[in-house]
């Protein structure tokens, strides 16, 4: 949380309760304790927001190399047990349909954009573009193909699980 944000919601905390006190002016050490509470609940709550993003992130991370690194194991470990996916893609259809494209492809390689990662109590989704190529890993990919990926992710048991991704070719 930038200095400027944490100044001005310490700040309104404390013009609120100088409010709530009406005309008496609080006494210093009142007010510092006050001040001081604030301003610890501001930056723990700006923290644990902020861990709980760069957490997704960095799952939403994993699972885009798990792709490029051609690892089922570690693609799977992500996916909740109630995955779903376009098209009534369930979990078991996903990990068949990574074993045809690594097998398939000696060489995968996924280049994603920024990733967009946003949170709703115990849930989250992370969108971005990704360049996906495959080939036999000579100088050129024998396929290539940008696109658009929105998935869904929920918090279990102290891990973020993959429970839903759509996707979408960006340009034909």
């Amino acid at each position: 949380m930038p200095f400027d944000a944490l100044a001005a919601a310490a700040g309104r905390l404390f013009v609120c309760y100088l409010r709530s006190i009406g005309s008496q002016a609080p006494a210093p050490r009142k007010a510092n304790r006050l001040l001081a509470l604030g301003l610890l609940l501001v930056l723990l709550g700006g923290c644990v927001k902020d861990d709980a993003r760069a957490v997704l992130q960095r799952r939403a991370e994993q699972a885009i190399a798990a792709v490029s690194e051609r690892n089922h194991g570690d693609l799977m470990e992500l996916l909740a047990s109630d995955f779903a996916g376009p098209e009534g893609l369930d979990r078991d259809g996903a990990s068949q349909m990574a074993r045809l494209y690594f097998f398939r492809f000696r060489a995968i390689r996924v280049v994603a954009g920024p990733l967009d990662v946003s949170l709703q109590g115990q849930r989250g989704s992370v969108s971005f573009v990704a360049a996906l190529t495959g080939g036999q890993g000579g100088l050129l990919p024998e396929q290539a193909q940008a696109w658009r990926v929105e998935t869904d992710w929920r918090h279990d048991d102290g891990d973020w699980k993959l429970i839903a991704a759509r996707w979408q070719p960006v340009v034909r």
